[in-house]
This record gives C-alpha cells, structure tokens and sequence, in this order.
C-alpha cells in the first residue's frame, strides 16, 4: 500500500526509478558532504503539490538503516519498531522487523487499518483500559504480546484472558521506581 496520497506515491517511484547519474552521492565546495542529486528537486516537486507541511521519506534510507542495525546486532535479536516514532513507516517496517510496538488506541487502531497482523504486535505502553483489551482479545485470541507496566495492567490482562478462555503472552516491565522506568 502507497504510504503516500497517490500522487506522491507516484512521484516517489518516478524518483526512485531515476538514471543512476541522478542520484550519485557528490562531496561540494559548500561543506554539504553527501548530499544526493536529485533530492532537493524531488522536495521541490513535492513542495509545489502538496500544502506544508508535509511529510517527505526517503524509504530506502529507512530500510537500509533497519538492515545494517540488524547486521550489526546479529539475527539473535529481534528489532521491534515503535509506531508512536512514525506510523507513516509502519507497512515498510512491518516487513523489515519482527515486530511493532503499539502503546495506544490511537496507533492500535492505525495497525489494524493497515491491516498489520497481530502477531507482528507488542501492546505495550500505560494506556490499557479493559473494555479495549476485551475488544483486543476477542478479536485476536492469544496473538500477539502484551507487556505488563503495572499490578492493574496485569489484573486486567489476567481477568480478561480467563474469561475469554485464552492464554497469552506478556513481557513485565521492571522499574526502578521512577516514573522513566
């Protein structure tokens, strides 16, 4: 799915199928060391179709950053993308990371339009009132993880998933007692 309206989309792929020459990495006198050919008039274009502001992704750069800081750490570790960073990206990452950190109704509900799979989903974050966790496990069954940030969180949770007659996975956050964790 286009991460873009339409028209941006199709200006994206024009873009990205550009002659190599366009796009050549270039060191200039101005000390912009790495600037890329071609970017400045794709924000341009964008810039004179679109009202600002704007959101603009270089999405090759993003799924390039994805692969080397998975290199980097090794396929023992899985990357997990936080969606509250930018649900813009969140089609692209679900395809590049082995899961997506949802902390809010709001971003949940932005998962489930894209139509991300629960099982790609870590429901975290403070925000879990019942009536949405009942609504979350009907739907979904034992799909997905919940993390636990609290005595209530995981009264809710447990409750919840007994009633449905399901079992569920859950990661506790541990703190120290402060309110950054």
């Amino acid at each position: 799915k286009p991460l873009l309206p339409a028209d941006a989309y199709a200006a994206y792929i024009e873009w990205k199928n550009r002659p190599e020459s366009t796009y050549k990495r270039v060191r200039g006198g101005d000390g912009m060391n790495g600037e890329v050919k071609g970017m400045k008039e794709m924000i341009r274009q964008a810039a004179s179709v679109y009202t600002t502001p704007f959101y603009l992704f270089n999405l090759e750069r993003f799924t390039e950053r994805i692969r080397q800081i998975q290199e980097i750490l090794g396929q023992q570790v899985n990357l997990c993308y936080a969606v509250k960073a930018n649900p813009f990206l969140i089609s692209v990452a679900a395809d590049k990371v082995k899961r997506l950190e949802v902390c809010s109704p709001g971003e949940f509900a932005i998962c489930e339009k894209n139509g991300i799979s629960m099982d790609k989903i870590v429901l975290s974050g403070v925000y879990k009132e019942e009536k949405e966790i009942r609504r979350i496990l009907s739907a979904y069954g034992e799909k997905g993880i919940y993390t636990i940030e609290s005595p209530g969180q995981l009264k809710i949770l447990a409750k919840v998933s007994e009633e449905i007659g399901i079992r569920i996975s859950v990661l506790l956050r541990l703190t120290s007692g402060n309110q950054f964790g």
